[in-house]
């Protein structure tokens, strides 16, 4: 080496990003999905290992189960190779927590109350819940969609499905 190629700074950043696209994924968002899905395909056939399969003629209860657990763990592995080569690079970062806990609050809320208050006011009070999951969301907007959705539920599982479900509260009328 001359004393030239010694004294001239190395350009640490472009060693760095070579190292770190060889050892991490570009795509860390879509490398996540891919762990979870294989995650999730993994737990489903220890779960579903017990049950019989039977053929492709003669199922039994754990030949569709086992098909999705495969290919949940396949298409979890697709995405996890995909994440190497993503031709950009992304982060993973928290989930907003106000809507992580708004949105199951507002079910909770609704399977809790249906039955005491009525289909109507559990309804409504499951989309105002989440509607508060929401910076964007706005009154008006929120009550036109809860009177929409309520009036298409009850129509549909009420009156077309004949489902005994309770519209009001008990003594109502």
């Amino acid at each position: 080496m001359s004393m030239e190629e010694t004294d001239k700074p190395v350009d640490r950043t472009a060693v760095d990003e070579r190292k770190h696209s060889i050892l991490a994924p570009r795509d860390q968002r879509g490398f996540a999905t891919g762990v979870l899905l294989m995650a999730l395909g993994i737990a489903m056939l220890v779960l579903v290992w017990s049950y019989p399969v039977g053929t492709a003629t003669r199922m039994a209860a754990g030949y569709w189960p086992r098909i999705v657990a495969y290919l949940l763990i396949g298409v979890g592995f697709l995405n996890v190779i995909v994440a190497y080569f993503a031709h950009r690079r992304t982060e993973v970062s928290l989930p907003p927590m106000r809507q992580m806990l708004l949105v199951p609050i507002g079910i909770l809320l609704f399977g809790f109350t249906v039955e005491r208050l009525g289909f109507i006011i559990a309804s409504a009070l499951l989309i105002g819940v989440a509607a508060l999951a929401s910076r964007e969301s706005r009154l008006v907007e929120t009550i036109v969609l809860a009177v929409g959705l309520i009036t298409f539920c009850s129509v549909l599982f009420v009156t077309l499905l004949g489902l005994s479900i309770r519209l009001v509260p008990p003594g109502v009328f």
